[in-house]
């Protein structure tokens, strides 16, 4: 009546992999069976999911549907699951119409189109801005809503993209922008996002210091559990 999956694509190559998770979605959808999927790999997780259960050492932090996952993570530790994430710290501002204004270290206001939810035991606001989902441009002409100066500290081509270390707001943030956006070390540049692509969390400095892209590709922590589940 239950199928499960312990990560079966864990030894592939990439491509293999990638065509071999369309293939499991597809026979698990022909068949009718519901399936529980276990992996580390994020990609796989949103690619194949229903719904997804993030555990942290035997422990549930989130359920939901993959993109309530991706969109608004509810602690730091399922931000950074999915995604690269920068955490910024920031303080409530107020409110000005639909969106949440949050001020951050350096006194920038962010402006946020969802409030974070209650977490007992967790005392700091953290803005998080997604790797992928930040652009950078060479001034503030047709930046969007949320948009702060930034210095290019470190410029790393993947192919596909061009993953960028900047300094915004006294601290260091990453960026994640298409091939054809090049900037030199040492350039200034505008960073922005729009108000409905950042969210905030509640959370303890240990916890966002973990989270962080910048931190995390500097000195990789354990890999995360996810447990996929599929139902029919």
């Amino acid at each position: 009546r239950v199928l499960l999956f312990d990560e079966p694509l864990s030894n592939l190559d990439v491509r293999l992999r990638e065509s071999m998770r369309t293939e499991i979605r597809d026979i698990q959808q022909r068949l009718g069976i519901t399936s529980i999927y276990v992996t580390h790999d994020q990609a796989e997780a949103l690619a194949i999911s229903d719904r997804i259960v993030v555990m942290n050492r035997g422990r549930i932090e989130q359920v939901g549907r993959p993109r309530e996952i991706y969109e608004r993570p509810s602690t730091p530790f399922v931000a950074t699951f999915l995604g690269s994430v920068n955490l910024l710290p920031v303080d409530a501002a107020g409110v000005d119409g639909l969106v949440h204004l949050y001020r951050l270290r350096g006194g920038s206001v962010a402006r946020v189109a969802m409030q974070p939810a209650s977490r007992a035991g967790a005392p700091r606001l953290f803005m998080g801005l997604r790797a992928e989902l930040l652009r950078l441009s060479a001034s503030r002409e047709g930046a969007q809503a949320n948009a702060w100066p930034a210095v290019v500290q470190r410029a790393v081509f993947l192919g596909d993209s061009i993953e960028y270390t900047l300094q915004m707001d006294g601290q260091p943030v990453m960026a994640r922008v298409p091939p054809y956006l090049r900037f030199e070390v040492g350039e200034s540049v505008v960073a922005s996002i729009a108000p409905q692509d950042c969210f905030v969390v509640r959370g303890t400095d240990e916890e966002a210091a973990r989270a962080s892209a910048v931190e995390a590709a500097a000195a990789p922590s354990p890999a995360p559990s996810a447990v996929v589940a599929v139902p029919v």
